[in-house]
C-alpha cells in the first residue's frame, strides 16, 4: 500500500478568514503522523484539503463542504494543495517508479446575483495535477 511521504497546503484561509495555512508542510517520511493543534487549528480543514487530492470534490464531513473555502470571509482566491506518495516497490506492476506526486489548485468561483438580489457563488474552479 502507498504510504503518505510529505503534504503541503499553500495559501488558504479558514475559520471566517481568522486562520491562514500561508505554506503548511507535513514530511512524515512514510510514517505516522500526528497532528496536534488547538480547536479551530485547521486540523480538519487540513484533513479536507489532503482528501481533495485523492477524492476531488469529496466530503469529510457532513456539515462542510470544500467549496465554502471560497466564502467571502475567507477572502481566498486560489488555493494549492499537493501531496506526495512513496509508492509499493514489490510485485511484477512495478515500473520503477518510486513516488506519486497528486495535488490540486482550486480557484475563487464568479459571483452572480441569485432572483432575490442576493450574491451566490457558482462552482470554484480547480483543475489536479499528478
Amino acid at each position: 500500500m502507498p504510504l503518505l511521504n510529505k503534504t503541503r497546503v499553500v495559501g488558504a484561509r479558514f475559520n471566517n478568514g481568522k486562520q491562514y495555512f500561508d505554506d503548511l508542510r507535513f514530511d512524515s517520511q512514510g510514517g505516522m503522523v500526528v497532528v496536534d493543534m488547538v480547536n479551530g487549528g485547521g486540523k480538519s480543514f487540513y484533513i479536507q484539503c489532503i482528501g481533495q487530492t485523492i477524492i476531488p470534490n469529496s466530503l469529510w464531513q457532513k456539515d462542510w463542504e470544500f467549496k465554502e473555502v471560497f466564502d467571502v470571509k475567507n477572502k481566498n482566491t486560489v488555493i494549492h494543495c499537493q501531496t506526495e506518495w512513496v509508492l509499493d516497490s514489490n510485485g511484477e506492476d512495478n515500473v520503477g517508479y518510486k513516488y506519486l506526486l497528486a495535488g490540486f489548485c482550486a480557484i475563487k468561483p464568479t459571483t452572480a446575483l441569485d432572483e432575490d438580489g442576493e450574491v451566490t457563488y457558482g462552482r470554484y474552479g480547480r483543475f489536479s495535477y499528478i
